[in-house]
């Protein structure tokens, strides 16, 4: 049974929760997806912060194995999305440590991968 886009949600918070830097407040990541058949090009951008507004950001160190499953949480996303007709190729999340998430969407080429499965690369 597909689950609803806003359990996904509270799944891509939860996972900012068991996996983020201590003290930070913000997260944002920038997700790219393109499909091609039974092919998935992914590529992200993941931002953090100590502030409420990103005025200053930082990197933190990730898992491997916890950047694969925030990576399933947003195919996912997309699966979902698409089944209710409305497939994107660039979502811009922000989780907030209060629990409060913010979404939007692009559908045209994501500026990152454009033509990354066309060229095979």
């Amino acid at each position: 049974m597909a689950r609803e886009i806003t359990d996904i949600y509270r799944d891509l918070v939860l996972w900012a929760v068991d996996n983020g830097p201590r003290d930070w407040k913000v997260l944002h990541i920038n997700m790219e997806l393109a499909r091609d058949d039974d092919e998935i090009a992914n590529s992200w951008v993941m931002r953090w912060s100590k502030r409420a507004v990103f005025k200053k950001y930082f990197q933190a160190e990730i898992p491997g194995i916890a950047k694969a499953e925030m990576r399933d949480l947003f195919i996912e996303l997309n699966d979902a999305s698409a089944k209710v007709g409305e497939p994107w190729t660039v979502c811009d999340f922000m989780a907030f440590a209060s629990g409060k998430y913010e979404a939007n969407y692009l559908y045209g080429a994501p500026p990152r991968l454009s033509g990354q499965l066309a060229s095979g690369t």
